[in-house]
């Protein structure tokens, strides 16, 4: 929180009613936006158990190491995963140019 938003809390609280923090609120959305979810376990804060992922709500795939604390399973859910994020992700910077300065 930053001053603006305990004063607005202390008001809010004060006065009984909600206090509006933005005139406006922003949003922007993709026309393909990705989705992705982490399940790990409590133990292993660094390893994904599961995944999840995908474009659109009716064609997510999931997928679930079988032990995720087996390097070969963890690494074969990740190795998938990555087939299919890092295209869409280095898409946007395919399209630029190059130039030099000068001549």
């Amino acid at each position: 929180m930053n001053h603006l938003d305990i004063t607005l809390a202390a008001r809010a609280h004060g006065t009984g009613r909600a206090l509006r923090s933005a005139w406006f609120r922003h949003r922007r959305l993709q026309p393909q936006p990705l989705a992705l979810v982490l399940f790990q376990l409590g133990a292993e804060p660094f390893s994904a158990a599961a995944i999840g992922w995908g474009e659109r709500h009716d064609r997510l795939t999931l997928r679930v190491a079988g032990e995720p604390r087996n390097r070969d399973l963890a690494f074969a859910l990740l190795l998938e995963f990555a087939r299919w994020f890092n295209p869409r992700f280095e898409a946007p910077a395919a399209g630029r140019e190059t130039f030099t300065r000068g001549e």
